[in-house]
């Protein structure tokens, strides 16, 4: 056996562990993280770059994705202006168009005021919070990890 296939192995080993002990007393649909509590803990700038961060990540994504899809539209199809498909797929976008203050204040105030909701990822609510759901809407909200809203 060669030094990469040692590797290898050892390194699906300690993924395999790592997992292992990640799962360990946790039911399906259970999340390990509790990114709440991350949240909780880090400066105002940190939960200011988290924002800035998604914001970006998440547009850029938006749009490959448009692009992508309208490439494979058009390769098969001409297309009129008025449905055209790059256009309508921009348009659902869920714009985080509000400050900064909005998007890191309405986490925070999320994270304190439902401690439970912890394992809520931060993009999560994030998105909720684009979309215009209140931070109590949030919180009953059916999220995958929910069996049904809470009330």
């Amino acid at each position: 056996m060669n030094n990469n296939s040692v590797r290898r192995t050892v390194s699906k080993f300690l993924l395999a562990a790592t997992l292992a002990a990640l799962t360990v007393g946790t039911s399906p649909g259970q999340r390990v993280l509790r990114e709440g509590d991350t949240w909780l803990k880090w400066s105002r700038d940190a939960r200011e770059e988290y924002v800035y961060g998604f914001s970006a990540g998440y547009a850029t994504g938006y749009e490959n994705a448009c692009r992508f899809m309208d490439g494979l539209w058009r390769d098969s199809k001409e297309v009129e202006l008025e449905n055209d498909p790059l256009q309508k797929c921009f348009d659902k976008e869920t714009p985080l168009s509000r400050d900064v203050d909005y998007y890191t204040g309405g986490v925070t105030d999320f994270y304190k005021r439902y401690p439970d909701d912890g394992d809520l990822m931060i993009w999560e609510v994030l998105e909720q919070l684009a979309k215009g759901l209140t931070v109590e809407q949030i919180h009953h909200h059916a999220f995958p990890r929910k069996a049904r809203p809470q009330t």
